[in-house]
């Protein structure tokens, strides 16, 4: 780990990290600019090509990492494809296949570029510059009047709840390559970060933040590491107490919606009831076609024709999105990666990257009961960042 503290003054990024830089900068913030999304995603994948041809071998890491999102992603999205052959409704309008197909190549050369541990944090200083530059464009172009509401984020493509749970994320990842590099550029993807997550008014992703600081907590050995992940905490902890008493829109924004997770006596929108409901809708559906599903996005179908709900939505769950539509073998497909790397990750918790993967993961794995996962790129793409990660590790003789 020491080594990778010195290993370079100045970061310089090839043409490769580039595109990969402009790709995620308009997939999170741009995506509605006609062709450029298309145009760098050919472009990605033809200089990959290019690079392998050139280079003419795969090193052992970028080969598990592409055997791993082959295995994982590649076969998931084939079960997926293979669902409409058996689902209740054909629902052509569904975007879930097409968002799929775009996102499994860009996985690909994410995976094949990274092999050693500078290309590792090349590419996630990559990503949080991209989800930086996202956010501060949020705050920019949004109305003031819409902080805190659903209307939030500007002209970015990203919604407020995801662009929350993200910047929770990245300020936990930032506070751990902070740690490895001891490069004082963190604290400001940490203080963006913070400040958007506050405004996009999202109870789950400052839950999430959370959640994440106290499974860091838990992690840290020694008496001396943990008072001071207590002391991180606390200091969280009171600082939005004090916004909230000092603050008028904090109140309005956060008070009911937050209460309203301990007593029945405060109302958050209906939200809370919207999502119980599809989750008991959701469990009558896994019920009914255990095995296979229903197919590719017929939970909407289903929620409006025999749910009686007025209109056709997601489930805003992860979990229960895959297990209604592709049933139990589709839900295998994707979550023994979540396995994988908790697995492989706890072996190696010494290293500061590891820990931060592992606090990610479990937030994958709690919050994913709030949110959808699977078809987001931003959120796939960094399990393909993580995993790959691990793998970077695994095959190096000292960790």
């Amino acid at each position: 780990m020491m080594a990778f503290r010195v290993r370079r003054k100045r970061t310089r990024y090839d043409i490769r990290e580039w595109l990969f830089l402009t790709y995620f900068c308009v997939m999170f913030a741009h995506i509605s600019v006609p062709y450029l999304k298309f145009i760098l995603f050919l472009l990605i994948i033809i200089y990959s090509i290019m690079i392998l041809i050139k280079n003419k071998k795969l090193s052992t890491v970028s080969m598990m990492n592409l055997k791993i999102c082959l295995a994982w992603y590649g076969i998931f999205s084939a079960f997926v494809y293979l669902s409409m052959f058996w689902q209740v409704m054909p629902r052509p309008e569904a975007e879930v296949m097409s968002t799929m197909i775009r996102i499994l190549p860009i996985c690909l050369c994410i995976s094949y570029y990274i092999n050693s541990e500078e290309r590792l944090y090349k590419i996630l200083d990559l990503f949080i510059i991209s989800i930086v530059y996202t956010a501060i464009l949020a705050l920019l172009t949004s109305p003031i009047e819409t902080y805190g509401t659903i209307s939030f984020g500007g002209i970015t493509s990203l919604y407020r709840n995801s662009m929350g749970h993200l910047c929770a994320i990245i300020v936990i990842l930032s506070f751990y390559l902070f740690k490895i590099t001891k490069d004082k550029k963190y604290f400001i993807p940490c203080l963006v970060c913070m400040i958007t997550l506050l405004c996009t008014g999202s109870r789950g992703s400052l839950l999430a933040l959370l959640f994440m600081i106290g499974i860091g907590f838990v992690l840290e050995k020694g008496i001396q590491k943990k008072i001071k992940w207590f002391f991180i905490g606390l200091a969280s902890v009171i600082l939005v107490v004090v916004l909230y008493f000092n603050i008028p829109y904090f109140q309005e924004v956060f008070g009911d919606r937050l209460l309203a997770l301990f007593s029945d006596k405060y109302s958050d929108g209906g939200s809370a009831s919207d999502r119980a409901y599809y989750v008991e809708v959701g469990k009558q559906m896994f019920l009914q076609r255990p095995i296979l599903g229903w197919g590719i996005d017929n939970f909407a179908y289903y929620l409006r024709q025999f749910g009686h709900y007025s209109y056709e939505v997601y489930s805003h769950n992860n979990y229960i999105e895959i297990l209604t539509s592709f049933g139990f073998i589709g839900f295998t497909l994707y979550y023994w990666l979540y396995v994988y790397i908790l697995k492989h990750s706890l072996k190696r918790k010494d290293n500061f990257f590891i820990k931060a993967m592992i606090i990610i993961i479990l937030r994958y794995f709690v919050f994913e009961y709030a949110t959808i996962t699977f078809i987001q790129y931003c959120m796939v793409f960094l399990l393909v960042i993580l995993v790959s990660g691990l793998n970077v590790y695994r095959f190096k003789k000292e960790v």
